[in-house]
């Protein structure tokens, strides 16, 4: 099934213009996960993801849409079943990110209206995934073999578009935006820390996107700050 093109290319104008999307791990305690949420839009954070295999994807997602103010983008990544993409929909995402290209996925992505950026990180799974009509994929995880390895790739493909994740840290946003990313996904490096607080977590927030815009040459006036 022919993803929905325009919706998909509206989306990523959308993260393009967000920049750095912020990743919720699995990981983190429904009430941690809470508190970083709060942190998250308060930044803020103009787009978040919440792994889906956490207990508490669900529930975080409907907080994050409740608590939102109501321009951050919301998403469901580590998107595995069709039961997920329902779940997603459910709670409020407005997009869904998987590792890799599945069918499944993608035909029950379209039948909810769904915009689906299916992972995509060596040549054969890129064709893949344009075998099947999309060309707006989610590169992961980036730090395996790192920016060289990502430009090579968009250069073989330059009119995919790529959101790129895994493993990114602030040193290396501007390789991956010189190298063409699209926008990039981060995990926030403070919560693997005993102690952190959500003051923290905003001026890391508030640190990427800096990073990510003067990267770009945008000029970071235009990021705001709250």
């Amino acid at each position: 099934m022919q993803p929905d093109a325009n919706t998909t290319r509206a989306l990523f104008e959308q993260l393009r213009e967000a920049g750095v999307i912020v990743r919720l791990e699995e990981t983190l305690p429904f009430p941690e996960a809470l508190e970083v949420a709060d942190a998250l839009l308060a930044a803020p954070a103009l787009g978040i993801v919440v792994a889906m295999p956490a207990r508490h994807a669900t529930a975080v997602l409907q907080a994050l849409v409740h608590r939102g103010p109501g321009q951050t983008l919301l998403g469901a990544a580590d998107v595995l079943s069709e039961q997920h993409v329902d779940a997603a929909a459910r709670a409020g995402a407005t997009f869904l990110v998987s590792t890799c290209f599945d069918l499944r996925l993608a035909v029950r992505a379209r039948m909810l209206s769904l915009p689906y950026v299916p992972g995509a990180f060596t040549a054969s799974e890129v064709a893949l995934a344009l075998r099947h009509g999309y060309d707006h994929l989610y590169y992961n995880p980036a730090d395996i073999l790192g920016p060289d390895h990502f430009a090579s790739l968009r250069a073989a493909y330059p009119h995919c578009r790529f959101l790129v994740g895994g493993g990114l840290d602030p040193a290396s946003l501007p390789a991956y935006a010189e190298a063409g990313a699209w926008a990039v996904v981060a995990s926030s490096e403070l919560l693997g820390r005993q102690s952190w607080t959500q003051a923290d977590l905003i001026r890391e927030v508030r640190l990427l996107r800096r990073i990510w815009e003067q990267a770009l040459g945008r000029d970071t006036g235009a990021v705001r700050l709250r």
